[in-house]
């Protein structure tokens, strides 16, 4: 498994061999509080523009609630995205928080695993964390 593409409020990167591990490490060393900073960094509008567009068999949408819309679910239908896994709530630009109109469209074309199912690994790690933290 690979990342190809990262999108934030502040802009992205696409890189379509895939980053390294350390690439990932070192973009998060040196973001600006929780924003991507990079020399690379592409403009909104333009990560905007070309991100919905690349080969994507996994989509991981975990920053913000209600962005994704289902013309960009589309998009990344049409090149070859299979699976998406929640990492924010409620990630779709939906009204309603359980099961809106884009959710619908998604689940029907995907396999769609719902935030609190992607996200159970980093509440057991945090939980580990804590419990770690306060024996020392």
């Amino acid at each position: 498994m690979k990342i190809v593409g990262i999108i934030d409020r502040a802009g992205g990167l696409i890189n379509r061999e895939g980053f390294s591990e350390a690439e990932i490490t070192q973009l998060f060393l040196d973001r600006k509080g929780n924003e991507l900073n990079s020399p690379d960094l592409m403009s909104f509008e333009q990560i905007q523009k070309e991100i919905w567009g690349l080969k994507t068999d996994i989509f991981v949408p975990a920053a913000a609630s209600r962005l994704v819309s289902k013309d960009q679910i589309q998009q990344l239908l049409e090149n070859g995205l299979e699976v998406i896994a929640s990492g924010a709530n409620v990630p779709f630009a939906d009204q309603e928080i359980f099961y809106g109109p884009v959710m619908e469209f998604a689940d029907q074309h995907v396999a769609v695993i719902p935030d609190f199912i992607a996200n159970c690994g980093m509440a057991r790690v945090c939980l580990f964390n804590a419990a770690k933290y306060r024996n020392e």
